[in-house]
Formats: C-alpha cells, structure tokens, sequence
C-alpha cells in the first residue's frame, strides 16, 4: 500500500461515512499532534478527479485542518486490499476474547468496509447495476448489521449498540464499558450525548451500583470531576510515555515516508 504526502485540501469527506460528524471532540489530537505529529496516515481510496475519497481517520483529517497543516500522510488502499482487511478483522471477531469496545471498533471498521464494497447499502447510498447493465436488474446487498447478524448467530441489535459505542463513545465511556462498570446497552444512550457530558453520565451510574451494593462506599457527587481528572492524567501519562518513546526512536520526517 502506498503512502504519500498530499495536499490536505484534496482528501474528501463523505458525508455518509462520517459517523462522528463535525462536534466529535478533538481535543486530545489538537494537543498531541503539534507534538509527536500524526502517528499513522489516513486511510484514502486511489485518486479519482483530483481528489482522494477518506476512508477512516476523520478526527485526525479535521484536527490537521483546525491546526492549519497543509499537507498530510495518506495511504491509498485498492478495494482489493480493502476486503483482505475485511477477512482479516473477521479472524479477529471470531477470537472471542476482546474487550467489548475493540470489538465495536472493529465492527465499526468492517461496517465501513463493507459498505465501501456495497455502497447500496449506504443510508442513501447509490444502487449497483447488474451485470445486465439495465437499471431494472439491480443487485442489493443485505446490509452490514443484517449481515453480520445472520453470519454470527448475535442480534441485530447487539452490533448495532456496539458500532455506536464504538464511533461516539468518549474515552471514559469505553474504558467504564470494558471494565464492565456500565453495560453496552447504558453505553448506547450515553454514547448520544456530547463528549463533555459522558463522563458526567458515567460517574452516575457507578455511583448507582454503588449505592445498590452494600459492600461499596457510594460515591460522592464530586464523581464527575474526579472522573474527568482521572482521564486527563491518563492523557498526561501517556504523552510523557510517547515523548519518551520518541527521544529513543526519532520518527521519520513525512518526506521520507
């Protein structure tokens, strides 16, 4: 797969692949971008009318833009590279050992894939001809979800909480899921929230199951802030680490990429 350095005015955003839309929070990119640079490249489909078509990396594509960057790293990946990768992220689902979140997240990623492969499938996507090339033989795929559902014996539904989670869920709402301390359907709805406001949510519920378990101290209504005051210490943390980490092992220049 090729890996170029664009101008960042030619990467295109598909509305209907944007999941995350325009208010996805960006606030840990905008710091630690103008420190240790964009880690991986975008994903991006080949070239089409001057303009590369993003695949994944949305945050990290509007977090450049907001810090005035004029170019960015890309890699172009062909639809045939694409469906290795589906195959490869279905191994990983079949393990049945990840945490709930990784697995949203790779559900999120193949659902991505997937509907890239079968664009009919898109909410408003455009329907594909069929090999007849007349307009009234059109091929339809089943959508991801559906799919997905029929192939691994899960629910509908259950996928779809867990993609939902996996897009807008903020940092502490996906740690708080893997720990089990709030289960994926309380996710879901607190997944719709603003980022600012998850953490708040969060802290209450793991002061209602406190308070139901006798054997727990309840918690006081400071949560919230402690809450969000654990989750920027884990920030500071680990860009301490990935500081360190660099001063080891310089990262190449872009232009050698």
């Amino acid at each position: 797969m090729k890996v170029l350095l664009v101008p960042i005015d030619r990467i295109e955003i598909v509305p209907d692949r944007d999941h995350r839309g325009v208010d996805v929070d960006l606030q840990d990119l905008l710091e630690s971008i103008p420190t240790i640079g964009m880690l991986h490249p975008l994903l991006v489909l080949p070239e089409r009318n001057g303009k590369y078509e993003l695949l994944a990396g949305h945050r990290r594509l509007r977090a450049a833009r907001q810090l005035g960057c004029t170019e960015v790293r890309v890699q172009v990946i062909t639809l045939d590279e694409l469906r290795t990768e589906l195959a490869t992220i279905h191994e990983n689902l079949a393990r049945k050992n990840l945490p709930p979140t990784e697995e949203g997240r790779q559900l999120a990623r193949a659902k991505a894939i997937y509907e890239e492969l079968h664009p009919e499938t898109r909410h408003g996507g455009k329907r594909q001809r069929g090999s007849s090339g007349h307009s009234g033989n059109l091929k339809k795929a089943k959508g991801f979800v559906k799919a997905t559902a029929e192939a691994t014996g899960r629910s509908a539904r259950a996928i779809s909480r867990e993609i939902k989670v996996a897009e807008a869920g903020a940092t502490v709402l996906q740690a708080a899921v893997d720990a089990g301390k709030v289960k994926i359907a309380q996710a879901e709805r607190i997944a719709g929230l603003p980022p600012e406001q998850q953490g708040a949510e969060v802290a209450k519920i793991i002061a209602q199951n406190a308070q139901t378990n006798s054997n727990e101290k309840p918690l006081k209504i400071s949560e919230p802030e402690r809450v969000l005051e654990l989750v920027q210490r884990v920030r500071d943390i680990l860009s301490q680490v990935t500081m360190a980490v660099r001063e080891k092992c310089p990262l190449k220049s872009a232009t050698s990429a």
